[in-house]
């Protein structure tokens, strides 16, 4: 397996022979090895597989231990049970053993310690002196332990890449499906294309197909569901590679792998775990939770009785897109990318911390029809001078000119209504401000004017009813009907108002709600009716 340039694999090779007389015998080890993984110049060691010449005895007859230093062979071989002595047990890091119940010649190590590049590393092995598969091993006279070790040292990948931590495979009652729940350090994407692999201890190497390129915020989990290429094997413990990129960047990473074993299925309770919540205007009811219905994105709304992930599918013909909401018990999932007009099957699937699926409701929703393609393109909610100076840019993508009249910016319910004879120009822009604004610009607090020539249309009061928050705030663009068109997640950490500094959305490739479209333009360079003035 090709290992990008963020993982680090070191590679020792050789046999271990407790028999043999430890001062004079170099301990060698079959299949050492250690994966280090690059995050902001500190590495870590989450895996360690040892793998020995012969079957090792139990772990309540023997022991590996990892100090954080380098280890005399006098010491080492001295050592009973791995403690080397009082006065370096500080230096001990904490490991986590499993061995392989198929192969007693195979451990598995794990530690959560973060070690720095260059320090150097030591593991150590002690034995018991007793018959292994039949074999006695020869008493050392002095306990009757037998340690012997090999030198490690952590060292710097060439650079970082996205380090992924899987929770949990599970094969749900009733599917043919796998759920691998994953945790990222940073912004990733997992590529559908590329997919996730399975390792068996068997051996085996399992292809699978995830349903759709997934997005894992930093520091969150989801819930990755795959279609392994042939069932998964009760009682075979499964590692796992997958391949990601890391959030504006081309950088393609693959996880360690770590064994984790298949969940058995488990009979689905009858329990009502999707809740009843109170549509707002503008919702629909929709199986236990409520929908928001726009001609390409449907945003539904959900409540369970208890902690869960939520998942919602929707499909018509060769078109299915998945939204998986994180653990909590409120959840609010957004599928985009849908046909106008058209007739989905929906699924809402809500999934306990052991990756049981407990509750499912589904039924058909229709998208509405197709409505004037006119997106929020720049936001400035925090001027120089005052809130008057607000102003939100709209575009029509649309080759003719569009009626805003009865038009709306919506901000959490507050909202301000677009007056009569609004439009906005095919291919064209238009400023929305509220009644105080002065389109010359303040000059002397740097707030710009109005490009010559632009649209403005002007609100009765303050933009959004109350004015732009500068906390942040979500808006909506409205159709007369009640379409939401476009919307702003201003409340994302990234796009929290810097005073000067507007939000324009400089990738129209994404949806207009992924904060990943939008960038701060120049410090003092918002250009309402202009070009924008990006970075």
């Amino acid at each position: 397996m090709n290992r990008p340039p963020a993982l680090l694999a070191l590679a020792l090779a050789g046999c271990l022979d407790l028999q043999a007389p430890p001062p004079s015998v170099t301990p060698q080890l079959t299949g050492l090895r250690a994966n280090a993984a690059s995050l902001d110049a500190v590495p870590r060691v989450p895996e360690l597989q040892v793998s020995f010449d012969r079957a090792m005895a139990p772990p309540e007859a023997s022991s590996v231990m990892l100090f954080r230093e380098a280890l005399s062979p006098a010491l080492v071989t001295d050592a009973r049970d791995g403690v080397v002595s009082l006065g370096r047990l500080a230096n001990r890091v904490p490991l986590r053993v499993q061995r392989d119940a198929s192969n007693p010649a195979r451990w598995w190590l794990r530690t959560e310690a973060v070690l720095p590049p260059s320090i150097p590393l030591t593991l150590v092995f002690s034995e018991r002196t007793r018959s292994v598969e039949g074999r006695p091993l020869t008493d050392d006279g002095d306990g009757g332990v037998r340690s012997t070790g090999v030198a490690l040292q952590v060292i710097d990948a060439p650079s970082a890449g996205p380090v992924l931590t899987p929770a949990l495979l599970d094969t749900p009652v009733g599917s043919d499906a796998a759920l691998l729940w994953l945790r990222a350090d940073r912004p990733v994407r997992v590529l559908r294309a590329d997919g996730v692999t399975l390792l068996g201890d068997d051996r085996s190497t399992i292809p699978t197909r995830v349903e759709a390129d997934e997005h894992i915020p930093e520091g969150l989990t989801r819930v990755l569901r795959v279609t392994p290429s042939r069932p998964l094997r009760a009682g075979v413990t499964y590692g796992w590679s997958v391949a990601a990129v890391a959030s504006r960047g081309a950088l393609a990473a693959e996880a360690v792998p770590w064994p984790m074993p298949v969940v058995a299925p488990s009979t689905r309770e009858a329990l009502r775990w999707i809740d009843g919540v109170v549509c707002a205007s503008g919702e629909q009811a929709l199986g236990g939770g409520c929908v928001e219905r726009g001609d390409r994105a449907v945003v539904v709304r959900a409540a369970t009785t208890a902690a869960a992930v939520a998942r919602l599918e929707l499909s018509v013909g060769d078109v299915r897109r998945v939204a998986i909401a994180p653990v909590g018990t409120t959840h609010r999932l957004r599928v985009a990318g849908l046909p106008p007009a058209s007739e989905l099957r929906w699924r809402l699937e809500a999934w306990d911390l052991g990756g049981r699926l407990r509750d499912a409701r589904d039924g058909t929703i229709r998208t509405a029809d197709a409505a004037p393609r006119v997106r929020i393109a720049e936001v400035l909610a925090r001027p120089h001078s005052s809130s008057a100076q607000e102003f939100i840019e709209v575009v029509n993508e649309e080759d003719a000119a569009v009626s805003l009249t009865g038009w709306a910016l919506d901000s959490g319910g507050a909202r301000s209504v677009l007056p009569d004879g609004a439009t906005v120009p095919g291919q064209g822009r238009a400023v929305i401000v509220g009644a105080s604004f002065d389109p010359r610009g303040v000059a002397r607090a740097n707030d710009p004017a109005v490009q010559a020539g632009a649209r403005v249309i002007v609100v009765r009061g303050s933009l959004a009813g109350r004015g732009l928050r500068d906390s942040g705030a979500e808006l909506s663009l409205v159709t007369a009907t009640g379409l939401v068109v476009s919307r702003y997640p201003g409340t994302a950490p990234e796009l929290l108002p810097q005073e000067g500094v507007s939000v324009v959305r400089a990738d129209t490739e994404l949806d207009d709600e992924d904060p990943a479209a939008w960038v701060r333009s120049r410090d003092g360079a918002s250009s309402p009716g202009g070009p924008d003035a990006l970075r």
